[in-house]
């Protein structure tokens, strides 16, 4: 059977944390009452500025967690700290838009908090099994071949 290193855990903290915040902004959304649910936006940020610090701490260090399913490298850290800036942007641009249009909805700060931990799970996972490439080469790979055979032969319109 196997088990769970510490070292294993240390290297998905960051997405344990987006989790976790997650879930308290969820549960809290319960309880709130509807004039204070802007909080939970703020609740929202300083749990990516959280994770965030845990990223950057481990910025240089290359580790493979759970047999090499998860991968822990600068590629990853890169995309991750992407990740947290553009949610916490989104998140502060929509709390004064969620008051303004009276949808104070707790749950909306928790999808963000899931949806980016599911990006940063993805930016650790693919890091290993090369489906960006694999992507970017098909996705410039034309259908029939015409764009290809002008761009080789010097005909590539501009």
């Amino acid at each position: 059977m196997p088990t769970i290193s510490s070292a294993d855990l240390a290297a998905i903290s960051p997405e344990i944390i987006v989790l976790c915040s997650a879930m308290a902004v969820l549960i809290l959304g319960l309880f709130v009452k509807r004039e204070w649910r802007f909080l939970l936006g703020y609740l929202s940020v300083a749990g990516l500025a959280f994770a965030a610090d845990r990223t950057w701490a481990m910025r240089n260090v290359v580790h493979s967690a759970f047999s090499g399913m998860f991968i822990l490298d600068g590629y990853a850290t890169y995309f991750k700290m992407i990740f947290y800036v553009a949610a916490a942007i989104a998140v502060l641009i929509s709390i004064t838009y969620v008051k303004t249009e009276k949808v104070e909805k707790g749950e909306y700060y928790s999808l963000m908090l899931f949806s980016t931990a599911g990006m940063m799970v993805i930016a650790s996972v693919l890091a290993s099994t090369g489906l960006f490439e694999w992507l970017a080469i098909r996705s410039l790979r034309p259908s029939r071949g015409e764009t290809a055979r002008a761009m080789t032969s010097g005909n590539c319109p501009r």
